[in-house]
């Protein structure tokens, strides 16, 4: 496909499809409880409640995911969908970056991979936000080679932007990058 739309819209497609299998059959691991019973209790009462105190690691993670289970219904799968979405983001933003800096067959190659690689999928059916802050990353790596590469040839409005974009995404993964990496396998 020469569209990079196609490219996107093809790969976003089966990477949430892929990543949706099973979401209501799994069962609920430890990491899925946190977020999950803090969002339940947002529902209920409006407050980020657990046990005896209060979730508040990822707040806005847990606000939002109360959120869908609002609208779609207060069940584990409801809140998994939330981390499947991020993960299934991560597919095209990839694609679409290499197909930028390269050609559509090393797009498509580096689409189809993180398609279906099984450690992505498995982040991002858990209730966590651990695939959310892989897109920060991601944007954020993207804003600095864009950075790095552009000074002498892009219009400084869009230096702007990668800069703004680099800037929100190091916020996003400094502020929950601490716990995505304290609980990481073998971290």
């Amino acid at each position: 496909a020469r569209s990079p739309y196609v490219l996107a819209g093809v790969l976003l497609a089966v990477a949430l499809l892929v990543r949706m299998i099973g979401l209501s059959y799994a069962p609920p691991r430890t990491d899925d409880l946190y977020n999950f019973i803090a969002a339940r209790s947002w529902v209920e009462n409006g407050t980020l409640a657990m046990a005896d105190g209060f979730y508040t690691r990822a707040r806005y993670y847990s606000i939002v995911t109360a959120w869908f289970m609002e609208f779609f219904g207060p069940t584990l799968g409801v809140a998994r969908s939330v981390a499947a979405i991020g993960g299934a983001l991560l597919v095209p933003i990839l694609a679409l970056w290499v197909r930028k800096v390269s050609d559509p067959v090393a797009a498509w190659s580096a689409g189809i991979l993180l398609c279906f690689s099984y450690t992505c999928i498995t982040w991002a059916q858990i209730v966590r936000f651990y695939s959310w802050h892989a897109v920060a990353m991601l944007v954020l790596a993207i804003a600095v080679y864009e950075l790095a590469t552009g000074f002498g040839n892009r219009r400084p409005g869009r230096l702007v932007i990668w800069a703004g974009a680099a800037l929100i995404a190091l916020l996003i993964g400094w502020r929950y990058g601490r716990a995505y990496i304290a609980f990481s396998p073998g971290g």
